[in-house]
């Protein structure tokens, strides 16, 4: 499987649609992934990077990624796709416990700076 690593997202090969992504800062850092379709999704920590992969080829609007960036919320972020999955790259500042949720057709990653566990 071939992963097709892109900066600027100019691929001759890349997907029509493009889904969008914000980053909301409050109550806890979340990057939002705007679907128009049900996927599938794996999200896992590697070293200093948050990967975010979906079952689905696309392009992202990596606009909300690059303004976090410049804030110094998230380090360098880079899009990806393959003929059956895409997915995003993000380096982190700092250590997150990320927690996933989705709701109808939106993916949610909140970045916590602890770890949560399940409150009875």
């Amino acid at each position: 499987m071939q992963i097709h690593m892109m900066k600027n997202q100019e691929h001759k090969e890349a997907p029509q649609e493009k889904v969008n992504i914000s980053f909301v800062t409050a109550p806890v850092p979340t990057i939002q992934f705007h679907w128009e379709k049900s996927v599938k999704s794996a999200m896992f920590l590697r070293g200093e990077y948050l990967w975010v992969i979906f079952d689905t080829p696309t392009r992202f609007n990596l606009a909300a990624l690059k303004e976090a960036q410049s804030k110094g919320s998230i380090g360098k972020c880079h899009a990806f796709f393959n003929d059956t999955s895409s997915g995003v790259r993000i380096a982190l500042k700092k250590k997150v416990f990320p927690k996933v949720s989705k709701q109808d057709f939106q993916w949610d990653v909140s970045l916590h700076n602890e770890i949560l566990t399940n409150q009875r």
